[in-house]
């Protein structure tokens, strides 16, 4: 004569009490005839003592080149720096902010750097080469001729 068993797995992470032993950040993990307290993703530790978060901004290489990382509870984001686009997981190109229309004041020139730009009056020209635009400068103004000459200013 042979006995036959049903053995049934008790869930004890339905129980409110068994599952109040894992900590912060850790969640209860059913097992055949146990349980087990396991720290969530992005979380270290025993899983009923302790879950710390991991820092995976510390990992070399978690984001891509000219990208920022932020840790986050958890997980990590990144971005790309001021001045720079693209997928910043894999690495952020240069914007040419020059391309962009009215980048400059008028008559100013516009010189692309890494991460940003910079404008220039013309030589002869002076103002605000990012807004307001460049004018003429007047090298009369400061009497160059000398006395009784006629001095004429020329642009640039």
């Amino acid at each position: 004569m042979s006995e036959n068993f049903i053995i049934i797995d008790i869930d004890e992470c339905l129980d409110p009490s068994i599952a109040a032993r894992c900590v912060e950040n850790a969640e209860c993990c059913n097992l055949p005839a146990h349980f087990a307290c396991k720290c969530k993703p992005g979380f270290e530790g025993d899983g009923e003592e302790l879950c710390t978060d991991i820092d995976e901004c510390a990992r070399a290489g978690s984001c891509g080149i000219n990208a920022e990382c932020q840790n986050l509870p958890g997980n990590y984001t990144c971005h790309c720096r001021e001045g720079f686009e693209g997928n910043p997981y894999d690495g952020c190109v240069d914007i040419d902010e020059c391309t962009y229309p009215n980048a400059c004041g008028p008559g100013a020139i516009c010189t692309n750097l890494e991460g940003g730009y910079r404008c220039d009056c013309p030589e002869g020209f002076d103002g605000d080469a990012r807004s307001a635009g460049c004018v003429d400068y007047n090298e009369c103004a400061r009497s160059p001729c000398g006395r009784n000459a006629h001095c004429a200013n020329e642009v640039g």
